[in-house]
């Protein structure tokens, strides 16, 4: 290029009048750039014919005189003192040939700092013992060299799938999850470990430390290597089903229980489960086969941790110890209720109470959401939650009350969630074994979600709670630090339990949760705790909308007994009462709140609840006249007062 360069330069003409160019520096600059080349071409030949000697492949034709006339002359080359006073070792610097110790002592091809050759006496000697003496360097790869190969072929997309499935499963890191592939990744920043769904980007990543690929070439007639092919790692993390990589469907960092109730204590993969075990093994010391004695002194280890806890009831201590409970063990419990910690005033040891059971659920903080608004926010909130397995969600600061969204019951009522992920024109199903947790001021469960949901009351009954002083501030830093500790009496209780035989103490049944209810339930009546679901019993009967219906009923058996009536002589009926006839009143706010009572908006909401029970009375549709529907109340002998807990044991 150089030549090229200075040919350009020498033949290209040069006019007065168009360019003003002074003849002695463009004739300076011509010889300084031949000067350059000659010298660079000469130093490739001089090397050339060293490593050649080296080699043992140096003819002993002399150069012909083409060469002598390529080449530049040896003074070209700047290695006699009499022209150059710089030092060889400038020199070979300048060209990158010289490679030496922190003590200027030249290294072996082996890597070692003895010396190629004793003293050496021309400039050329200098040049080819640096020259052997330097490190050999190799574009070997760095990591290991049995590597599996994955060989992509025409007409052969699923054996690569499958190949490339075997690889992931033979890692060891890799898993699947709503039919997806995910690895558990540990963020430094947060201090936690979640799971990430793979895509086909993240794949190529990762085929790249774990495989080789290739290819076959017609032109070469043989196999070529190549990156991992996208459009493999792209079908695989997208629409291949697996049959190799194991399923996940939770992690946990604390030893837990089967649902045989023996113990897992050892970290990893539990077939048995699905769960990976993110802890340390040979932490956890407590008796195998615990009696009654070690569970009353494993409660009275918990019920310690809730000394500076202000419960409004009994009831409420004892659901605050069934949450420790359920915290400890739900990575076992295919279904849990939520638990609502709510107080009148701010300052109350809400968030409080909820740090100390997400200690026993996870080794980290927890990281509260914003409940949601609405339907829609509340579907891509689980699901984006959900996709990470973590083993709290906790909705902090509720404003209102605690709302029965579609998939919010969903989840706390089945074992997995499916809903479409945002931003993809596809499906998940996620598994649902999580913690849920929420705290308020003055708000509560209602509809649906009171019987998803036991509520924890808290009542410091002083002017400001939030300037109490706390005998034990550091609470929360001893839980985290010896966590396993409660973590074993957690399991101590259960375990004591299920020894004795599993006792079951008569209470009303809590339908959807009774696996829940023999792990944490069971075990508190047992020792003589009030019923920790007592507060869903409770709320039932003050649900706001199952008070109205009990409005409602009251007030039509009252003024129309047991007989059909349609709706519209209903509302006839209601409007000639008197304003503050409370039947009136429960009419108007049934059918939308307004001062009118519409016929319609009552049809729908009589259509709603259908057949519920309040107190002694039922609502029934009746047969039809004249293709009108007729309702009646009649009177029922169930009601919810009918199941109250009881105390006794079988």
């Amino acid at each position: 290029m150089n030549e090229t360069i200075i040919e350009d330069i020498d033949t290209q003409p040069f006019e007065d009048h168009e360019l003003e160019i002074d003849q002695q520096q463009l004739s300076a600059g011509n010889e300084e750039v031949m000067e350059d080349s000659e010298e660079s071409i000469t130093i490739q030949a001089e090397t050339q014919e060293v490593l050649a000697q080296i080699a043992g492949e140096t003819s002993t034709t002399p150069v012909s005189a083409a060469s002598q006339k390529n080449a530049a002359p040896p003074s070209a080359l700047v290695i006699k003192p009499d022209e150059d006073e710089r030092l060889p070792n400038d020199l070979l610097e300048v060209t990158g040939l010289i490679d030496t110790c922190p003590d200027d002592t030249p290294l072996s091809a082996s890597g070692s700092s003895e010396a190629p050759v004793a003293n050496p006496s021309t400039p050329e000697e200098v040049l080819l013992t640096r020259i052997e003496s330097a490190p050999v360097f190799s574009d070997a790869p760095c990591g290991p060299l049995d590597l599996p190969i994955i060989q992509v072929k025409p007409g052969e997309l699923a054996k690569a799938l499958s190949a490339a499935e075997r690889v992931l499963a033979e890692a060891g890191d890799y898993y699947t999850r709503s039919d997806r592939i995910v690895c558990v990744l540990f963020d430094h920043l947060t201090n936690k470990h979640h799971v990430r769904e793979m895509s086909g980007q993240d794949l190529m990543v990762a085929f790249a430390a774990l495989s080789k690929w290739s290819r076959f070439d017609k032109r070469k007639g043989d196999w070529t290597a190549i990156d991992p092919c996208p459009r493999v790692c792209r079908l695989l993390a997208e629409s291949w089903r697996f049959s190799r990589l194991k399923a996940l469907n939770g992690t946990v960092t604390q030893p837990y229980l089967r649902p045989d109730a023996s113990v897992s204590s050892e970290p990893g993969y539990d077939p048995e489960t699905g769960i990976l075990g993110l802890f340390k093994g040979g932490d956890l010391d407590f008796n195998l086969h615990p009696n009654h004695d070690d569970a009353e002194h494993a409660i009275s280890i918990l019920d310690d941790l809730l000394s500076e806890c202000a419960f409004a009831a009994p009831e409420d201590r004892s659901a605050a110890l069934s949450a420790l409970l359920t915290a400890a063990v739900r990575p076992s419990l295919p279904l849990a209720p939520m638990f609502h910690v709510m107080a009148h005033q701010p300052g109350s040891g809400k968030s409080y109470l909820c740090q100390l059971i997400t200690a026993l659920a996870t080794s980290t903080p927890g990281s509260p959401v914003a409940f949601p608004r609405s339907n829609d926010a509340c579907d891509k909130l689980l699901l984006s939650q959900l996709m990470k397995a973590p083993a709290v969600i906790e909705f902090d600061n509720l404003t209102d009350n605690l709302r029965p969204f579609d998939k919010l019951c969903s989840a706390l009522t089945s074992e997995s969630l499916e809903g479409r992920q945002l931003g993809h024109s596809r499906t998940l199903v996620v598994p649902t074994r999580t913690l849920f947790l929420s705290s308020g001021n003055n708000v509560r469960p209602i509809e649906d979600m009171v019987r998803r949901c036991i509520s924890i009351h808290l009542d410091p009954g002083m002017e400001t709670p939030a300037a109490r002083i706390y005998k034990r501030p550091n609470l929360l830093d001893e839980v985290r630090r010896n966590r396993i500790k409660f973590i074993g009496a957690a399991l101590t209780i259960v375990r004591a339990w299920v020894f004795a035989g599993q006792p079951s103490t008569r209470c009303p049944s809590l339908a959807s949760y009774s696996e829940w209810s023999n792990w944490c339930r069971q075990p508190l009546l047992w020792l003589g705790q009030p019923d920790p679901a007592a507060s869903v019993f409770k709320g039932l009967k003050e649900d706001p909308s199952q008070l109205l219906l009990g409005r409602v009923l009251v007030g039509w058996y009252e003024k129309h007994g047991s007989a059909p009536r349609m709706i519209r002589d209903v509302v006839k009926a209601a409007v000639h009462l008197d304003d503050t006839d409370d039947f009136r009143d429960a009419l108007a706010e049934a059918a939308g709140g307004n001062e009118s009572i519409n016929a319609r908006k009552l049809g729908h909401w009589l259509a709603r609840n259908e057949g519920r029970i309040v107190g002694p009375y039922r609502l029934r549709k009746a047969p039809k006249t004249r293709n009108v529907e007729n309702w009646q109340v009649v009177e029922s002998d169930m009601s919810v007062s009918s199941v109250l807990p009881s105390s006794k044991t079988t």
